[in-house]
């Protein structure tokens, strides 16, 4: 009966154990994504360094993405060549990194909503419920032609993918 109800908890996951500079939210179990992992927003008109810590996260598979704040022209935002690079620092090491423009990543553009970059190199990326992360990104040779722009850092995974 213990080793049960041990493998229950093992399987449950509250969103009370996420600790760090972010703050996470459940869409429920038969959402896709399920968990949102969201970070005060950054500019991408600028060059700065930023760095975010987490842990107590669910053990998924997770996906970073930089959500565009408002509105944007998406061929003027595609086309960008500021540099981003982001890397994920484990307990044990990186995890998973990228450095390149914006213009190389992929900018999804949902009816009615803002562009939303994501690289396929921070996709899928494996998270463990009891380790400690860092995310550190950095803007650098910023594209004169950047409109004033600020990205929200985001981790989006888990759930039940249906068809």
């Amino acid at each position: 009966m213990l080793g049960l109800v041990a493998g229950f908890w093992a399987l449950t996951y509250d969103v009370r154990e996420f600790h760090g500079d972010g703050s996470i939210g459940d869409s429920g179990f038969w959402h896709y994504p399920r968990y949102h992992v969201v970070f005060h927003p950054i500019p991408l008109d600028r060059t700065g360094a930023f760095e975010f810590r987490m842990s107590g996260l669910p053990s998924e598979e997770m996906t970073f993405g930089l959500q565009v704040v408002g509105s944007g022209d998406y061929k003027r935002l595609a086309a960008l060549s500021t540099q981003v690079d982001v890397e994920v620092l484990s307990e044990h090491g990186s995890i998973a990194r990228t450095s390149d423009c914006l213009r190389d990543w992929r900018l999804a553009w949902p009816s009615g909503g803002s562009g939303y970059y994501w690289h396929v190199r921070l996709r899928n990326v494996q998270f463990r419920r009891h380790e400690e992360y860092r995310i550190r990104i950095r803007v650098s040779d910023v594209d004169p032609a950047i409109p004033s722009l600020q990205a929200v850092p985001m981790w989006e995974g888990g759930g039940t993918e249906l068809p």
